[in-house]
């Protein structure tokens, strides 16, 4: 990962704050996503999808350690409300 890359992922999370609900920010993120999509030519356009498509596997295995890591330290999660 670059330092651009970083910066920009620090400065993104900089931004949540701790009352935005998790629907919210997700849907935020994908709008940014979505966004910058649109800004890249059809081709390469075409190859992110692809490589988002190969990327959720991981990103939702992340997710899950990253959930068992909270539960298992004692620090507050963000609470959630279902539905």
């Amino acid at each position: 990962m670059t330092e651009m890359t970083t910066d920009v992922r620090d400065r993104l999370l900089d931004a949540i704050r701790v009352d935005d609900s998790p629907h919210d920010v997700l849907d935020a993120a994908l709008d940014l996503i979505g966004f910058q999509l649109s800004v890249l030519c059809p081709d390469c356009r075409t190859k992110a999808a692809h490589e988002i498509k190969r990327a959720l596997p991981r990103l939702f295995a992340h997710a899950n350690d990253m959930a068992k890591e909270y539960a298992g330290s004692g620090e507050p999660a963000q609470p959630h409300i279902c539905h």
